[in-house]
């Protein structure tokens, strides 16, 4: 497996999540708009799955860069792994006590949480994670992970 497989298959692994609000369709096929709660008001507590994860093929290093660049095939090898991680799972659900329950390709672990100025701190048996929160609604959870040079924007819904 090249190194750029690698990286990515360690951010997959090692990554939290991320989640945007805007249009959704409902199963009739209506487009509906997700009401923005107030900053204030949203909270991390609850169960969050991974809905979407963009890979921001500009923050890698330029060897890999290169090397996808250079391959018209790795832009489809690489949507079909996130398509992958998103149907083998990812959940969060995090207590009102501050402990975190991980769930990555249906193995589940302990850990802790702390929301704080728009950063999540997720500490597990590997040791604590800051998160840079990009949004927060009722219903929506969006941050971006970094791994080895590779930024992935990952969403996740209530």
């Amino acid at each position: 497996m090249n190194k750029f497989w690698l990286v990515l298959a360690f951010a997959a692994t090692f990554s939290m999540f991320s989640a945007c609000g805007g249009k959704e369709e409902s199963h009739d096929g209506a487009a509906k708009t997700e009401e923005k709660a107030p900053e204030s008001a949203a909270s991390v507590v609850g169960k969050w799955t991974l809905s979407d994860v963009v890979v921001d093929v500009e923050s890698l290093p330029k060897e890999m860069k290169d090397k996808f660049n250079a391959d018209p095939k790795m832009k489809e090898k690489m949507d079909e792994g996130v398509k992958k991680m998103i149907e083998e799972g990812m959940s969060f659900d995090f207590m009102a006590d501050g402990a975190a329950k991980i769930t990555l390709r249906g193995k589940e672990e302990e850990g802790k949480y702390e929301y704080k100025d728009k950063v999540l701190t997720l500490t597990d048996k590997k040791g604590p994670k800051a998160l840079n929160v990009t949004e927060l609604t009722a219903n929506s959870l969006a941050f971006v992970m970094e791994e080895g040079g590779l930024k992935m924007n990952m969403k996740f819904k209530k």
